[in-house]
């Protein structure tokens, strides 16, 4: 483990890196998922309204 990952409690984190050649469709994907992500991953009554995907 990290310091800092220690130092809040996570056991793991993920990275998502964008370059010149994503498309915006793929950025606003990457986005609903970790919508997505940060939903499933929450306690239920602290978990954000879901976004449908289009």
């Amino acid at each position: 483990n990290q310091p800092l990952m220690r130092r809040f409690g996570v056991s793991g984190t993920t990275r998502a890196s964008f370059y010149f050649y994503n498309t915006m469709e793929e950025i606003d994907r990457m986005i609903e998922i970790l919508h997505r992500a940060v939903r499933f991953f929450s306690p239920k009554e602290a978990r954000p309204p879901v976004r449908p995907l289009s």
